[in-house]
């Protein structure tokens, strides 16, 4: 959760995955320019994740639902697996602290989220348990369509669709 490089990801699943039969859900924050901190990009970010085998695929704090929202959909458009959302709450007033979001605010755009085919939807920093109360009562229930998702070769920052012979050099 709320991970930022690419390469520390790729180890603690492979670390989870050595020790471990539980399911592995994964989530990277994100910047309104759709790259981590550390530039990941979205694309690089899911197929690299449903490469090593992860359960869920996801995007976590940083941003609000508003802004959120349409990294999720393009999420769910690059895997087959199961993608979740947990926005925070707004931003923070830097005076009180206080989130600028209120909890019927989160919920309306977290409506969005399950009629985009997001999987499963929660919250980060500045909800409550109030608001996860009331997001479980608008929980949609569905099944998910799996994709075929093409091979490609990733960095952190781009990648290749590999549908045909590519050269590919260092």
């Amino acid at each position: 959760e709320t991970m930022t490089d690419l390469y520390e990801v790729k180890g603690a699943v492979l670390a989870v995955k050595e020790n471990s039969e539980l399911p592995v859900m994964v989530s990277m924050t994100f910047e309104d320019n759709e790259r981590t901190f550390t530039g990941v990009s979205l694309e690089a970010m899911a197929m690299t994740l449903e490469g090593l085998g992860v359960d869920a695929i996801g995007i976590n704090c940083s941003l609000g639902p508003v802004e959120i929202l349409p990294m999720a959909k393009e999420l769910r458009e690059l895997t087959s697996v199961a993608v979740f959302a947990k926005p925070n709450a707004g931003l923070p007033d830097p005076e009180t602290g206080k989130y600028d979001i209120t909890c019927s605010q989160f919920i309306e755009t977290m409506k969005e989220y399950m009629q985009a085919g997001i999987n499963m939807v929660g919250g980060c920093c500045g909800t409550t348990p109030a608001f996860i109360a009331e997001l479980k009562q608008h929980a949609m229930t569905g099944t998910m369509v799996a994709k075929k998702i093409p091979s490609c070769v990733c960095t952190p920052t781009k990648c290749v669709t590999m549908d045909g012979v590519r050269v590919i050099g260092e």
